[in-house]
């Protein structure tokens, strides 16, 4: 599997920051604002759904104790609305985002 910092940097070798066209495409902060990421455009990158869901996947897998990362991955596999296309999850997919989301969220970090 890549790292998130491959995945972005082949992306941004390949397609370049902004472009992707006349596809549906979502903004994606490189470096997240939970993590001291600001809203520069040079910390900005346009990513297909399928590519954004990928983006923060490996980020919670890369950084498990940051329940916010993990939540941001969480909410993107089971949160659905009308003016998104989301990433169709396979079985092990939701599994794992599953987990990861049980894991950040027990001991200290249970909110209840």
């Amino acid at each position: 599997m890549d790292t998130y910092e491959k995945f972005i940097n082949n992306i941004l070798e390949t397609r370049g920051r902004f472009a992707c066209g006349e596809e549906y495409c979502e903004r994606h902060h490189i470096l997240p604002k939970c993590m001291g990421g600001t809203d520069e455009k040079n910390n900005l990158i346009d990513l297909f759904a399928r590519e954004h869901f990928m983006a923060h996947k490996l980020l919670a897998l890369e950084n498990p104790e940051n329940e916010k990362l993990v939540y941001a991955w969480h909410a993107m596999a089971f949160v659905k609305n009308t003016s998104h296309q989301r990433y169709e999850l396979t079985l092990e997919e939701f599994e794992e985002a599953r987990k990861a989301h049980s894991a950040a969220m027990s001991g200290e970090n249970n909110p209840m």
